[in-house]
């Protein structure tokens, strides 16, 4: 009930937000382009129905690039929340309890929620550089190489499997 009590003054918010902008532009869309193009695109919207026009810009919004894009930000998103979530019980199950004490296992599970967010920050120069989305694809060619070499380790390397998961968080 709380979630949609929240939701609904965010909504309210958000409405509101809508009715009352007031914008103050420098530049008005009559001096950006010339005369005859502000009547040609004039025309071209009157002709269209008020059904076309939405669906002209969804056309153009919805570029291959741009649903990559989405996507591939819903999977890392996703993969990113599981792990977080399920993290201790992946800790619990794979790790035995007599390699790791429990000063360590606590340490791990620590520093699993706030290591990501550290990162990012020390490396916001690297993503402004190259953007999100390269990012976001190096970062899951690097997850499926370390998870075939831990593959390939072996579950005998209690400590490469912790620094794995970290990594992969």
């Amino acid at each position: 009930m709380c979630c949609i009590c929240i939701a609904f003054m965010a909504w309210i918010s958000m409405h509101f937000t809508g009715k009352h902008v007031r914008t103050n532009p420098t530049y008005s869309y009559d001096t950006l382009i010339s005369s005859d193009e502000v009547e040609s695109s004039q025309k071209s919207v009157e002709n269209e129905g008020s059904f076309q026009q939405p669906l002209r810009q969804l056309r153009q919004i919805l570029t291959k690039d741009f649903v990559a894009f989405v996507a591939t930000n819903f999977l890392q998103v996703l993969h990113m929340e599981y792990g977080a979530n399920f993290m201790v019980i992946f800790g619990d199950q794979l790790i035995p309890k007599d390699d790791i004490s429990d000063f360590s296992r606590k340490l791990f599970y620590g520093s699993s929620a706030i290591l990501p967010t550290i990162v990012v920050f020390a490396l916001s120069p690297i993503i402004a550089n190259h953007g999100y989305f390269r990012m976001i694809i190096l970062t899951n060619y690097i997850n499926v190489v370390l998870a075939m070499a831990m593959y390939f380790i072996g579950p005998s390397h209690t400590w490469i499997f912790v620094a794995y998961l970290l990594i992969d968080r």
